[in-house]
């Protein structure tokens, strides 16, 4: 197996997608850098190389996703599915959305069902949202449910007590504070 093959079983393996790859190759062609870009290298470095572009090109790899991951957690319209960097990703992170948004209203919702939707164990399942997400289930599931709350509470069409219990929280008061530490706003002031 070359370089170019175990960088499209990664990306397209929906267990190791999210690990960023560094294509590091002889290779000099145009045309190998585009191949590689589209087997989904998220880096190509030709040979011979310096230490310290390879140590940048890292830095920045990582502090790129550290951006993203900022803007999803803290914008309140922001999707979960644009924190993919590989279309397996995205469409993992499109139907785990689609599955806890059909269950938001479940105070019992667990991470053993959300697991079992997407026919993974619990450590894969763990493993996996916290490689794309750099977050715990129970942080993402709480972070959709504050997200949904949000986009309810902007409508105007329900009081925050109401929309509490519409996205799961048992208590209003729990998702006041989780609300206001989020998003540095309590909900009644973020309503229109």
């Amino acid at each position: 197996m070359d370089g170019l093959e175990l960088c499209t079983h990664l990306k397209t393996n929906l267990e190791y997608s999210h690990i960023p790859v560094i294509l590091l190759t002889a290779k000099t062609h145009m045309e190998s850098k585009i191949e590689g870009l589209e087997q989904g290298a998220d880096a190509y470095i030709e040979k011979p190389f310096s230490v310290e572009y390879l140590r940048v090109s890292v830095a920045n790899l990582l502090a790129n996703r550290e951006r993203l991951r900022r803007k999803f957690i803290d914008s309140p319209f922001v999707k979960a599915d644009t924190m993919a960097s590989t279309k397996t990703d995205e469409l993992f992170m499109q139907k785990l959305n689609e599955y806890v948004l059909q269950h938001l209203d479940n105070t019992e919702l667990l991470i053993d069902d959300m697991a079992d939707s997407m026919n993974m164990g619990r450590s894969n399942f763990y493993r996996k949202l916290k490689g794309i997400l750099d977050m715990s289930p129970n942080e993402y599931l709480r972070l959709e449910r504050l997200k949904k709350a949000a986009q309810l509470l902007s409508e105007g069409e329900y009081g925050v007590v109401e929309v509490a219990y519409m996205v799961g929280f048992g208590s209003p008061s729990y998702f006041s504070n989780c609300f206001k530490k989020q998003f540095g706003v309590l909900p009644k002031d973020f309503a229109p």
